[in-house]
This record gives structure tokens, sequence and C-alpha cells, in this order.
């Protein structure tokens, strides 16, 4: 298939952590399955694929191989600017001086400007919101990681990140039976629930305390094993927005708890039609699972048949000088466009919350791209903090085109 012929071109030996993803035109994520053909799973010719992390390791640090230690850190980076994993003030900026380290090497008296921050850490971005400060405290942990190596910052990296709350968490919006907002979140543990905007945990279910998952139409069901002192199995019942996003949900579930929970991933058996047929023929469409990956990742370095890749680590996007007073583009400087809005609708929602909360400050003008539907084009749209914060729901934003008497409704496009 196309997925294992991509793990072989980049030469990636621990393969289980990737995958090969796209959106479709709601916006869910869709997993390519690795045995299968992409032309028989890709119902969109125009949709990109993205290659990414897909299982995030419970230790990072325990990755044999220091290549995919740097795919992992390039994972961290873009969760980190796209809001997707939320931090401390100082959290942020440690992970970002490690970045820094990584790439460019030990600090650099040299390129400090009169502000007093070197240029080279005003060119990256490393977290939505970024200011001065952020920036200045990025200099000043930078200043204690005088001679580490690449390999050593990013190990720190991965050392650091895994403590963070949503480290590795793939986040599903859902409601509860009496229409609370909350995210479903599937981790490398079990099931957690988050409170929707500050995103507290609310409750969480260890893989061997979930005794089945399941799903009808738009309802999503987790059954519990039953405690000592109850005979009575607890089910526990969300609404999700779609039914095709209640599906993705239980199969990010059964994906998951076959990679991190079994030893061995359960084989795919023929289909069966007829009178006899009953559940679910979907099997987990990994690779292989953890415990399988860490084994024979040790035995084939312990017989030396792991052979060592060189690579060279690419630098990072730089801003551009064509942004104006300091703006900040979370699209980049790369004129592309995905089919979702879903990601730059997360990551303004949770600027402004972190905002609030005085996680970071943000007082500059943001740059989005968006799509007309009427005129079919790209256009620019400068959104600042007063919007922002008067916004209700950020899914649309209404923008008054040249003709006043057409209001159009644009929707964002990370």
């Amino acid at each position: 298939s196309t997925g294992n012929k991509v793990m072989y071109e980049i030469d990636l030996n621990e393969h289980e952590y990737f995958g090969l993803c796209w959106r479709d035109k709601n916006g869910l994520r869709i997993w390519m399955d690795p045995e299968k053909p992409i032309r028989k799973q890709l119902t969109n010719e125009e949709a990109t694929l993205d290659f990414t992390v897909r299982f995030y390791a419970e230790d990072p640090c325990q990755l044999t191989e220091e290549y995919t230690r740097y795919f992992f850190c390039l994972q961290i980076k873009q969760d980190l600017l796209a809001g997707r994993l939320p931090c401390s003030f100082y959290t942020g900026a440690l992970l970002a001086s490690y970045a820094v380290q990584a790439e460019v090497g030990d600090y650099d008296p040299e390129s400090v400007d009169v502000d007093g921050i070197p240029s080279y850490i005003k060119e990256m971005e490393f977290v939505p919101g970024q200011n001065e400060e952020f920036e200045c405290q990025v200099a000043e942990f930078h200043k204690s990681h005088a001679g580490q190596t690449p390999s050593d910052s990013e190990m720190n990296m991965l050392d650091k990140v895994k403590r963070l709350e949503l480290y590795g968490v793939d986040l599903h919006l859902a409601m509860d039976l009496e229409g609370i907002r909350l995210y479903i979140g599937i981790s490398p543990t079990g099931i957690r629930i988050y409170q929707a905007g500050d995103m507290v945990r609310m409750n969480s279910f260890n893989w061997a305390k979930v005794l089945q998952v399941s799903f009808h139409k738009d309802k999503f069901y987790v059954q519990l094993r039953p405690s000592e002192k109850s005979v009575v199995k607890d089910k526990i019942g969300f609404r999700i927005p779609s039914v095709a996003a209640c599906k993705v949900l239980w199969k990010s579930c059964v994906d998951h708890h076959t990679f991190f929970r079994l030893y061995v991933a359960e084989k795919r058996m023929p289909a069966v039609f007829g009178l006899f047929r009953s559940g679910s023929k979907y099997r987990a469409s990994v690779r292989g699972t953890q415990k399988q990956a860490l084994e024979r990742s040790k035995s084939c370095h312990a017989l030396a048949e792991f052979k060592e890749v060189t690579f060279e680590r690419t630098p990072s996007q730089r801003i551009g000088k064509s942004r104006s007073e300091g703006a900040i583009n979370l699209l980049g400087s790369k004129p592309y466009v995905r089919n979702s809005f879903y990601d730059t609708y997360r990551s303004l929602r949770l600027m402004r919350d972190s905002t609030n909360r005085g996680i970071v400050s943000w007082s500059r003008p943001l740059f989005l791209r968006y799509r007309d539907r009427h005129q079919r084009r790209m256009t620019m749209y400068t959104i600042t903090w007063q919007t922002l914060s008067g916004l209700s729901s950020f899914r649309h934003l209404h923008h008054h085109t040249k003709n006043p008497r057409r209001r159009s409704l644009c929707t964002l496009l990370w």
C-alpha cells in the first residue's frame, strides 16, 4: 500500500506510531488503513494527505531512534503552534527554548536586538498569542541550555511535554444527555472527559475499567466494568454532533485500545454474509501495538539490524517581513488551505480562554485567510482582540463584501 511505501521512503524504523490522514468535507480527520490502497479509501480527490503522529507514546523518551524522536518533536511544535496542546506561560517558553537550542544551537549574544531578544527567536513562531514577554522568557531559558546537542534538547522537550494534561489526547466534541458541551479525549491510558472552555478534566476511565464502547447513530456509549460493591454494569452515554463524527470517535477508541492495551493486534477475519453475520467487522487499522514496537526495536538494536539513519534537521518556518505591526499569522507564509475550519475554530477559542485566564497576553492583530462562498476566492481578513473577545461563535464570521447590498457568510479555513 502507499502508506507502507511512505514509511519505506523516509526510512523510518519505528513506524507504528505514525500514519496518513486527511479531512473530509465536514472537517473530520480520517486515518488511512495501512493495509489497503489509498485509492479505495480516499473519497475526496482534492484532499491533502498529512503524515503525522497517530499514537503518542506514553513515554516518548523510550523511543529508541533519534530519528523517531525528531519527528515527535516536529509534531509537538506543530501542536503547540496550532493551540492543540495548551500549557502555562513558563512551560510553553521552556518547550520553545528546547526547540531553539535543537535548531540554532547555543545562545548567541551577538544577535541580540535593541529590545534584548535575539533576532532568531523573534523570527520563530511557537504558541498562539506570542508576544515580546514570551520571547524574552524563551531567550532566558535558552541561555541555560548551553552545550546541549540537538538530540539532548529534543529528549528534554519530550520529557517535559509528556507531563502536559492534553499530551497525546485525541479530542472529540460531545454533549452529555443534559445538553452540556464537553470533550471526550482518547488517550494512551483510557478515555477522559473534559469540560468545554477551560478544559478541566471532569472524569476519566482507564482501559482496564472499560468493558465495551459502542455507538448508535449519534449516541456514543461507554460501558464500565462493575465494581466490587455493585453488580450493575454502568453505562454512560454521550451525544455527538453527527453520525459520522460518532463513528470516527468509536474507531479512535478501538485503535487506541488495540495499540496501547493489547500485546498483538487482532487479526482481520474475512467478511461473512448471510444469517449468521453479527456485530461489527471493523478491526483496528494499526501497523502493530506499542508492545510489539518496543520489543522489535530493542531486539533489532541488540542484533544491530537497524541501520543508523543520518538526517538533516530542517529549519522551522520563519516569520515573513511582510507582516505589518507584528501581526500573527496562524497560517504561516505558506499559502495552503485545508478542508476544515475546525482546527482554526478550536485555536481561536483556546487563545481567547488563555488570554482571559492570564496565560498569554495578546494585543496584536491576527491575520486569517478564508474562502468567500459566493466569490470563491481567497481573502485575507484581520481580526483584533476586541472582535475576538466579543464573538460568541468562531465558526463563522460575517464580512461585508464590496457590494453593500449583499453580505457573504465566510467560513474560516485552516
